[in-house]
């Protein structure tokens, strides 16, 4: 079967056809004023309400969880092996 070669330019299929010498076009997004008039808050009146809480620390604990797991790991190898280690030789050397 022949091998099918892509002839010019590919097409945009949703946007505005544009000659092939000419680069699409840009549009510039002035985010500025809208932000300028915006202040950040938790709450209509300033204040952190129960449902924005557990949210706040749903994703802290969702951040934050694979580390902890771990840390908790090695933890356990370490004290688990070594000091398990050491109680087992102690009782065959005794």
């Amino acid at each position: 079967m022949p091998a099918l070669k892509a002839q010019g330019r590919p097409r945009r299929r949703n946007g505005p056809e544009t000659s092939p010498d000419q680069p699409p076009s840009t549009k510039s997004i002035d985010a500025g004023p809208s932000l300028e008039t915006k202040k950040p808050r938790l709450h209509a009146d300033g204040h952190l309400t129960p449902s924005k809480a557990v949210g706040i620390a749903g994703a802290m604990i969702y951040a934050n969880l694979p580390s902890l797991v771990s840390w908790g790991l090695v933890v356990s190898l370490i004290f688990g092996g070594c000091c398990s280690n050491v109680f087992a030789l102690e009782t065959i050397v005794k």
